[in-house]
């Protein structure tokens, strides 16, 4: 058997992604496991498609962090001049993110335990009321934690980036 790019050379491995090319020694070296060119492009195309979603998804959810994060000194400045319509207007956006953080935390917590604490729909609103509240109450000291922290893994991921990307 031949190698499928060098036919001068024998084959001393096939492709270990599953399409079975003959690879000549210099073939087999270049990546571990032995892997065909064309393999190793489809490979290197998905993870970009992969990491490129990833660093969407991440941009995405830092721009809201940072939305969230900007109501919070509109709010207590509606508050200091007592203009609770415009209050009221800052605060119904960072609620819904309070809220939905808790939904996360409280729905990780009760899958890991397989527990569940409540049976009326009252109970879990107002569980849900009162977690987001106090995650919104929060929100200033967790905001630029979390910012800080998807920051650096966005900056990790576009470093994994191929060179020839955007």
């Amino acid at each position: 058997m031949r190698c499928h790019k060098h036919v001068n050379f024998p084959a001393v491995a096939s492709c270990h992604n599953g399409c079975g090319r003959a690879l000549c020694q210099h073939c087999a070296g270049q990546y571990d496991p032995p892997t065909c060119e064309f393999c190793a492009q489809h490979i290197i195309t998905t993870q970009t498609a992969d990491l490129q979603g990833e660093i969407v998804r991440l941009r995405r959810r830092l721009a809201w962090y940072w939305i969230v994060l900007a109501c919070v000194p509109m709010v207590l400045l509606c508050a200091a001049v007592d203009i609770p319509a415009m209050g009221i207007l800052f605060a119904v956006p960072m609620l819904i993110w309070s809220v939905g953080c808790f939904h996360q935390v409280l729905g990780s917590l009760l899958r890991a335990t397989g527990f569940w604490v409540f049976q009326s729909f009252q109970a879990w609103g107002q569980t849900y009321l009162v977690g987001g509240l106090i995650l919104l109450g929060l929100s200033p000291i967790i905001l630029p934690i979390v910012i800080a922290i998807d920051t650096a893994q966005l900056r990790e991921l576009s470093q994994q980036l191929p060179p020839n990307q955007p």
